[in-house]
């Protein structure tokens, strides 16, 4: 449910690095069910949100086991 927001000097995408805790082996990255990419263990992964609006971000691990955040990305 948070807001986020790029910095009111930039004209570039949102840029955020991503990771998850819990869980084991690689992780499988997706944007709004998009697959975004692939990270081992606790390695981060740099997501960028070029459009505004509400967005969900979710992580599948090798046990399938998922979590997903919601979240409104605002100019």
């Amino acid at each position: 449910g948070d807001n986020l927001r790029r910095p009111a000097t930039s004209s570039e995408p949102l840029q955020l690095y991503v990771s998850a805790l819990g869980g084991g082996g690689r992780r499988w990255w997706f944007l709004n069910g998009q697959p975004l990419g692939e990270t081992q263990g606790q390695d981060s992964l740099l997501v960028r949100l070029p459009q505004v609006g509400q967005a969900e971000l979710s992580a599948v691990d090798e046990s399938g086991e998922t979590a997903r955040v919601a979240f409104q990305v605002s100019e």
